[in-house]
């Protein structure tokens, strides 16, 4: 119901009387056409119905319909759109329009303005349902009990409008989606993913060669059928012309289709992107060729300088644009992260920056080194995290040279986890022992849970350390619990199911 304030037709006692206010009217339009952001803000507050003006009503409608379309709000598209308008045009056309943004701040008080409209729209409402009630009250044979009953209607459905726009939709409102991947199971369409690892391990590479698939329509490293698009890439380490390019070129990929956003025109010359400030910027440039995947890499590179990466509402507040742009105009965004110096094994921990970057993300990527590989060239792309579904197979892949570039060979899956791939062993105690211990311990584990006490004095008569059980633990994935209450509770070891679904 509090989507269906209206002003159309007031009624002749009423008539101009009717409280409104075409300033702030006038004032939250152009606020969006200085700055299309300011769109979320309003429609938080306000519907199409709450503006008196007529025109002002038309044109928020339109304003609303560019921006679900993934199309910028700027004075050449309204135009276009309201030029056979006959409502605008009576208002003076595009004179009317370019007057709208006059003298706006960047930084206008949109939510000021709209709760204005806002309200005077409820007053208007209360007004229309006033009149309704009075002249039933004044017909000659009005039923008193049929009076009362549709003034207790009317007055029950200006309530939810007193209390102002109710934000949200109901939840039987909401078409059912199927989850839909760039990459089946691994990078979902229309979210962020974070892709994790130490330098050198082939990151970079590893997301041209995704985007080399994507924009010649490949299939993907698994085989799965690849999904055919334009690609956008921010990449600031590796030069276009002779790094990122001629990589592209030797993994195959539609150049034509792929777009290289490094710098930006700005007053001083060039500089990076910055987000969430230049969104827009990106976001055009990834229309013009269609993108469907958007590589941002690395994301510290991109974030805005006043943004503390460490911070957990800083980073959300940053990132929270860029997923909602991507799931607007549905294109996976793979975010590229360096890991920190922690010896923490868990992955999710291991990322640069505030936990809230991987929370922000639908699914988590790592690289690591194969253990099993004695040449150390073999790497092992790992999920780490999936809120969409159970965790996929890790994929063994090889950088190798390739007409004077290099070029990405994948063999097969791996059974190593992300969590195995950052158990790295300390000095004088070689992987082999790590796997040892927790091969150990799953055999004392697997007929069910055993007291930590016990398993630990176990492991220490097979020769195990206690800091190689602690990593052993880590890597076949070791539950503790406490059993029991008071004194006589004790710590109990249990093994978590494997292949266990993860969901958020």
């Amino acid at each position: 119901m509090a989507d269906q304030r209206t002003n159309s037709s007031a009624p002749d006692f009423i008539g101009r009387l009717l409280p409104h206010n075409a300033e702030a009217e006038r004032n939250l339009l152009g606020a969006v056409l200085v700055d299309n952001t300011h769109l979320q803000t309003a429609e938080s507050i306000v519907v199409a119905g709450d503006f008196f003006v007529v025109p002002f009503r038309q044109i928020f409608t339109v304003m609303q319909r560019l921006y679900c379309e993934g199309q910028t709000i700027d004075l050449v598209t309204l135009h276009e759109v309201l030029q056979d308008n006959p409502v605008i045009r009576d208002a003076g056309g595009v004179a009317f329009l370019a007057a709208l943004g006059d003298g706006l701040p960047r930084l206008a008080p949109t939510a000021q303005w709209a709760r204005i409209v806002r309200d005077l729209s409820v007053r208007r409402t209360a007004a229309h349902i006033g009149q309704a009630i009075t002249n039933d009250a004044l017909e000659p044979d009005a039923n008193v009990e049929e009076l009362v009953k549709r003034t207790q209607d009317r007055v029950a459905a200006l309530n939810p409008l007193l209390s102002g726009h109710i934000p949200g939709v109901l939840a039987s409102d909401v078409a059912i989606e199927q989850v839909e991947w760039i990459w089946k199971t691994r990078i979902p369409l229309g979210k962020l993913t974070i892709l994790d690892g130490d330098p050198g391990l082939g990151k970079s590479a590893l997301s041209l060669d995704l985007a080399a698939r994507i924009s010649s329509g490949s299939p993907m490293p698994d085989r799965t059928p690849g999904v055919e698009g334009g690609v956008l890439i921010l990449n600031v380490e590796d030069g276009e012309a002779d790094t990122i390019v001629p990589r592209l070129a030797a993994m195959g990929a539609n150049l034509n289709r792929i777009r290289l956003l490094k710098t930006i025109p700005d007053s001083s010359g060039e500089r990076q992107p910055e987000i969430p400030a230049d969104l827009g910027i990106i976001e055009r440039a990834a229309k013009s060729v269609d993108a469907r995947f958007i590589v941002i890499d690395p994301l510290m590179a991109f974030l805005n300088g006043k943004t503390n990466s460490f911070r957990d509402q800083d980073v959300r507040r940053a990132l929270a644009p860029l997923a909602a742009m991507a799931e607007r105009i549905r294109m996976a965004i793979l975010i590229v992260r360096h890991l920190n110096k922690a010896s923490d094994g868990n992955p999710l921990y291991r990322g640069g920056g505030s936990i809230g970057i991987i929370g922000a993300a639908r699914c988590g990527l790592l690289v690591g080194r194969d253990p099993d590989d004695g040449t150390g060239d073999a790497r092992i792309l790992a999920v780490a995290k999936t809120n969409l579904g159970p965790l996929p197979p890790s994929l063994r892949y090889s950088i190798r040279p390739e007409g004077g570039s290099i070029r990405v060979e994948w063999s097969g899956e791996s059974t190593h986890s992300a969590a195995a791939l950052l158990a790295v062993p300390e000095e004088g105690e070689s992987r082999n022992t790590v796997e040892e211990a927790g091969e150990f311990l799953e055999s004392i584990l697997e007929d069910g849970p055993v007291s930590a006490a016990e398993a630990q004095r176990k492991a220490k008569s097979a020769g195990f350390k206690k800091r190689t059980v602690d990593r052993a633990k880590k890597l076949i994935g070791v539950k503790a619990r406490r059993s029991g209450f008071g004194k006589g509770s004790e710590w109990m070891w249990e093994l978590t199911p494997k292949n266990a679904d993860e969901w958020s």
